[in-house]
């Protein structure tokens, strides 16, 4: 299994303009499963494409990315367009199944685990435009169990939400919301929370916070 990344053109039909046929595959490893969970564009077209690649057993970060035409962007990685980061879990499955774009082209991601490369990042990171881990961005004990999606508003604020019901020792059941350096914004205050996982967040026009899920 690989990184399959497809582009339709607005009729439904895929668009040979990307990478020749419509999509490409990206191979992190030549015996493991590469699994993407999640994709966005940056404001100049590059497509930004993030999950998990399982090593011998070893389970990590994955991200890579496209210019628009498909191929692998260069100077992305370090010459290779892919970024392969150490990740350690607890008791879920280690894995990265949520990430946003900052306007200033660092990426979010998210999902079950507890480090990144020796850091400890608890499901949720901030990595640099380049894809080295954001040392900046700590959120401290951050979520008690796993994040399913991640959204950043206007101002710079982001949004999480998913199965956990605290975040940094912090009762909030499935959503909060984060500062731009990691730490919890006490001025978003969703009550009592949702009964059941948030794993789908939206931020609208006006600012307004749309949230779906299992609840």
């Amino acid at each position: 299994y690989d990184f399959a990344v497809a582009r339709y053109k607005v009729d439904g039909s895929l668009d040979a303009d990307f990478d020749g046929d419509g999509w490409v595959r990206s191979d992190f490893t030549v015996n493991g499963f590469d699994i993407a969970l999640a994709i966005a564009v940056q404001s100049n077209g590059r497509i930004v494409v993030a999950g998990h690649t399982d090593r011998d057993g070893s389970i990590d970060v994955a991200l890579a990315r496209y210019l628009d035409d498909g191929s692998l962007d260069t100077s992305f990685g370090g010459g290779t367009g892919l970024v392969v980061t150490d990740i350690a879990g607890g008791s879920d499955d280690r894995n990265v199944s949520a990430m946003a774009l900052q306007a200033d082209g660092k990426i979010l991601v998210a999902g079950d685990f507890n480090l990144v490369n020796g850091v400890e990042r608890m499901r949720i990171a901030r990595m640099e435009a380049d894809g080295s881990l954001d040392l900046g961005f700590d959120p401290g004990y951050g979520a008690n169990a796993g994040v399913r999606a991640v959204a950043v508003q206007a101002d710079g604020k982001i949004l999480v939400g998913g199965l956990f019901t605290y975040f940094n020792g912090l009762y909030c059941n499935h959503i909060v919301r984060l500062n731009a350096d990691g730490s919890l914004d006490v001025g978003f205050d969703a009550g009592n929370g949702f009964d059941g996982n948030a794993p789908a967040l939206a931020v609208q026009p006006d600012g307004s916070i749309l949230v779906g899920g299992d609840f």
